[in-house]
Order: C-alpha cells, then structure tokens, then sequence
C-alpha cells in the first residue's frame, strides 16, 4: 500500500499536478491503474455465486453426484502433498480438512480436466475466486480458512470449472451414440487430433456466459470425473464413487493420468485435407461399444468436419 501510495504523490503531488494526496490517490487508481488491469481483476464473486450457483436446477446437478463429491473432497483434501517451498511457508496453515491450492490442482489433473483450453491458470482462478472472505485474516484459524476450499467451496468451484470447460451438448451425445458427456470426452481424449478440433469448437472463456443451461454444464463435467475414477479402479461402475474408489484411485498414482494430456500439443497443419474420425457406434458380441471410425455422411459430430470437405 506505502509502494502505491508513493508512487501517486510523485505522479501528481510532487509534478504539481494535485495538490490533495486524496485526489492524488483517487486519479492514480482510477485512470492508471484500472484502465491497465485484466478484466479478471473485476471479476465478481457474489455475482458468479447469484447468476449460476445459487439456483434449484445447479443444486439438483451437484446433489445427484452428492456421493461422489463428497468421497473426493475427502480424499483430496486429507493428501497433504505441496511444493516443498509452500510447505515451509504455510506449516502452520495445514489442514486435512480443507482443500489447499496444491491440492485442488491435483485434482484437476487427476481427473483429466488440464488440456489446452482449461489450463492450470484456469484451474487456479477457479480456486481463488470460490474461497469465501474471513473477518479476521490475522489469526491462523481464519488463514486457514481462507487460503483453503471447503466443501462448499469446492462445490463452486466444479460450477466454475464447468462454465470453462469445453463440453459436448445432449444432441451430440446422442449422435456420438454415448451414455453420457464422460463416456464422449474420454473417447476424444483418446484422439488428440479429434479432441484438439473438438475444444477449437467449443471453447468456453470465463468471462463468457455458457453456451447450454448450467446444470447441463455441471452435470456434463461430473459424469467426466466418475468416468475418470471408475475407468481406473475396481468396483461396481454405477455412477457413483464411494470413499474406497475415491481412496485407491489416489492411491494407484492417479496424478500421473494428468501428464497423457500432454499430448494434446499444438499440431503441425495437414498438407491435404483428410476425413477426420468421429465417434460411432458399433455392435459387438459384448453389447453396445462406442468407438471411432472413419466419418460418414448419415453419422458426423460438427465439430469433426474436415476443412475443404467436398461430399
């Protein structure tokens, strides 16, 4: 504060240019400093929390994964692991009860949702805009609760995550012939030309309200995190993910599922214009399986299209 406060009076007290530090203070604020600052600066907690959390159909989105919710957030936030240089700084702000910075960028790569449009810059606006204020930032209690994520907080920021991921709408699902937006992106996944077209076509930024319903978008996102936890584990896949999932899914090393999206690196431009692959479905002795195959004219996903494509 003593840094801004002095760089105002030789901006205009010292220059003759106000004579009130006040005045000084108040044109260095606003014409300096917040014409220059990002948008995200003016990013507005409460109004996020109002327009897209604080309503029936996001409440009914996040309860229908309640189980799972909870068994992760478990399991996350009683890791423990940071940085050797933040562990030094914060020992006396550990907790095994909330979730530290450290601890939800974990997550995010755990379950796969790190790739090229959702970054680990994303990921940590999405840790600082959830955390909720405290009344007194002096002592450890109330620092600890604000540089953590409870449970709440945590349930807004897999809102936050879902308004910037890039998802799939019903329709597409649909056509994609899979049970759910989960069972789609990991297919994707798998084909990084494919997905790299797929996230061109539906990225979503912060400051953009979503293309689908919200709770579209949260329930889009966790059916990706159960798919994610149940693909890796044994145990009954129905959807839901107990605390002994969450646990031997952390346990087995997940975090190293984050470093395959590595992968999803800028690709040289194709000398021609091949059909790209789409996603379809096929019937094999073991029932319904969806794959992918060479594009068709009767089953294509838009955002597959090849450019130049003359059918």
């Amino acid at each position: 504060m003593q840094c801004l406060v002095r760089l105002a009076a030789r901006r205009y007290v010292f220059t003759g240019k106000q004579k009130d530090m006040s005045e000084a203070l108040h044109q260095f604020f606003n014409w300096d400093l917040d014409a220059r600052l990002h948008p995200a600066t003016f990013q507005s907690s409460n109004g996020f929390r109002r327009r897209y959390c604080y309503t029936e159909a996001t409440s009914s989105a996040l309860e229908a994964h309640e189980r799972s919710l909870r068994a992760l957030y478990a399991i996350y936030a009683a890791d423990g692991k940071e940085n050797e240089g933040d562990r030094a700084a914060s020992l006396s702000l550990e907790t095994t009860k909330l979730m530290s910075h450290d601890e939800w960028t974990r997550f995010c790569r755990d379950m796969r949702l790190v790739d090229r449009e959702f970054t680990p810059r994303e990921a940590t606006l999405c840790f600082v805009w959830s955390r909720m204020r405290v009344v007194d930032e002096a002592s450890d209690a109330s620092r600890r609760r604000m540089v953590h994520l409870s449970f709440e907080d945590f349930l807004e920021a897999i809102v936050r995550t879902a308004t910037m991921k890039a998802l799939p709408f019903d329709d597409e699902i649909a056509e994609a012939g899979c049970a759910d937006a989960g069972q789609l992106l990991l297919e994707l996944q798998r084909h990084p030309d494919t997905y790299e077209a797929f996230m061109r076509d539906h990225a979503q930024a912060w400051d953009e309200a979503p293309r689908q319903p919200i709770d579209r978008c949260v329930d889009h996102l966790l059916s990706l995190i159960v798919h994610t936890v149940e693909g890796s584990v044994k145990g009954n896949h129905n959807q839901s993910i107990g605390a002994l999932e969450a646990g031997a899914f952390v346990a087995r090393g997940a975090s190293e599922l984050g470093a395959l999206l590595d992968q999803f690196a800028p690709a040289a431009a194709p000398t021609s214009s091949p059909r790209r692959p789409t996603v379809r479905r096929s019937l094999s002795k073991g029932g319904p399986e969806t794959h992918l195959d060479a594009i068709t004219p009767q089953s294509q996903l838009r955002w597959a299209k090849a450019d130049g494509d003359n059918r």
